[in-house]
């Protein structure tokens, strides 16, 4: 009930934009882009280094679509802009193949001399890479603070839709380890932020970095009780505009 609540109030603010506060022109364009994706449990593309064992890698991820936008009133610096996108995203995982454990000889303070465990290697078998391609649809809410002449900053909320299904069995290999209970949520809202450049009337590139708001995969006990890993879908993109009247 939440969710469906959410998509409505999102639908309605998408027209309360388009219709009761542009003072009348619109500018459409269409764009295409491309970028990085990735799936993090915290800090995005830091390959995933508060866990070890695991090796998550960005993969690429291609984007095009349409964009309607203008001012809140004529000749402003700031304006509101809805986007429509459909997204080429992938990530990759790279499985352990051996853990390597290094010991070397201590000496205590009593002159006792023991081996004991100074670092972990993990080993990661490249030779058996699982890549995860899908195809998700993006409505993209923005306000565009043109601030400094043709260049300006842009913040909003996205609406995003997951088409390909990401399978327990995939999800599972995502943190090698078979027992875990994946849950996968194929809706989520996500964050947005960025620059975008002016470079003549027609034509306008934007760089911006997205995450979930809240993790879209979650591995956790069979029985639901214990919590092992919280996934978020993350990226960056660089895309190109073209005015088209």
């Amino acid at each position: 009930m939440m969710m469906v609540k959410g998509k409505l109030l999102f639908i309605t603010l998408v027209l309360f934009c388009a219709v009761g506060v542009s003072y009348g022109q619109f500018d459409v364009s269409a764009f295409v882009g491309s970028g990085a994706s990735d799936l993090q449990t915290g800090f995005p593309f830091s390959e995933n280094s508060n866990i070890p064992n695991e090796y998550l890698k960005p993969g690429a991820q291609f984007q095009a679509g349409v964009s309607a936008g203008s001012t809140f009133r004529k000749g402003g610096m700031l304006s509101w802009e809805v986007q429509a996108m459909i997204r080429r995203s992938s990530i990759r995982n790279i499985p352990l193949d051996y853990i390597e454990e290094e010991y070397k000889e201590v000496e205590h303070s009593n002159g006792e001399v023991v081996e004991a465990l100074t670092k972990r290697v993990y080993h990661h078998d490249y030779n058996n890479v699982m890549k995860w391609s899908y195809w998700s649809i993006s409505v993209p809410v923005s306000l565009n603070f043109q601030v400094f002449g043709p260049i300006g900053w842009k913040i909003g909320g996205t609406a995003n839709w997951h088409l390909t299904e990401l399978s327990e069995d995939d999800a599972r290999l995502i943190t090698n380890n078979a027992s875990l209970d994946p849950y996968f949520e194929n809706f989520t809202w996500q964050g947005h932020t960025g620059f975008f450049a002016r470079l003549i009337p027609r034509l306008r590139l934007e760089a911006l970095a997205y995450s979930d708001f809240e993790p879209r995969l979650i591995l956790g006990e069979p029985n639901g009780v214990f919590v092992h890993r919280r996934y978020r879908e993350m990226g960056f993109y660089l895309n190109v505009f073209y005015r088209l009247n």
